[in-house]
């Protein structure tokens, strides 16, 4: 009896295991390095109607779906790493920020080689729902791109399988990830209805945060 116990101990956890090596892993990469030059200020920081901060808002949305959170920061934001830390929370000091949020992803997108699936969201849109994270997150794949759509228009965060990497690393400037979105085949590019308008709604000017 003690023989079968310990066989069948040792099987259930090989399978255990293949699960977890087969397991997608995704998580969101928050792109937070930009100067808000239309705002006049750092817009991080700015208030919301709910009393915190845009970024710490946008934050809080994020780790609301559970998944592993990095950020992107530029390399002399002495203000955030010292203001925001987090132990489950990442960040990344981006030394090409200044070129633009395409050379910042660029930068960035290197340091989740490991995961199978990336979710790039921006620092300026609050109001994205913790279940969009997800419903992206579970969506994606390694060969798959999929964007949020509500009612008819697509949004942000998008999510992008591990294949479009490559393609990600050669971004620079101010050229984001969406540009890729036009450039693929249809076939790898999925569409996620989702119930949440902070989709499209991002803060530009102190007006839109009204």
């Amino acid at each position: 009896m003690q023989l079968y116990t310990r066989v069948m101990a040792k099987v259930l956890v090989g399978f255990c295991n293949e699960l977890v090596s087969e397991a997608v892993s995704v998580g969101v990469l928050l792109l937070a390095a930009g100067r808000s030059r239309r705002f006049g200020e750092d817009k991080r920081l700015a208030k919301l109607s709910n009393g915190k901060t845009v970024i710490q808002t946008t934050i809080d949305q994020i780790r609301g779906s559970g998944l592993p959170l990095k950020i992107c920061v530029a390399s002399n934001d002495v203000f955030f790493s010292q203001n925001f830390q987090f132990a489950d929370v990442e960040i990344i000091f981006c030394s090409r920020s200044n070129r633009g949020m395409g050379a910042t992803l660029s930068q960035a997108i290197e340091s989740v080689k490991d995961w199978e699936g990336a979710v790039i969201a921006l620092a300026d849109m609050p109001w994205v729902a913790s279940s969009t994270y997800s419903k992206l997150s579970r969506a994606v794949s390694s060969d798959l791109i999929c964007v949020p759509i509500f009612r008819g228009s697509w949004g942000n965060p998008v999510a992008f399988g591990s294949f479009f990497y490559p393609e990600l690393r050669a971004l620079d400037a101010d050229v984001g990830a969406r540009h890729l979105l036009g450039t693929v085949e249809a076939k790898y590019l999925k569409q996620i209805s989702v119930n949440d308008a902070g989709v499209l709604r991002d803060i530009d000017t102190q007006q839109d945060i009204t």
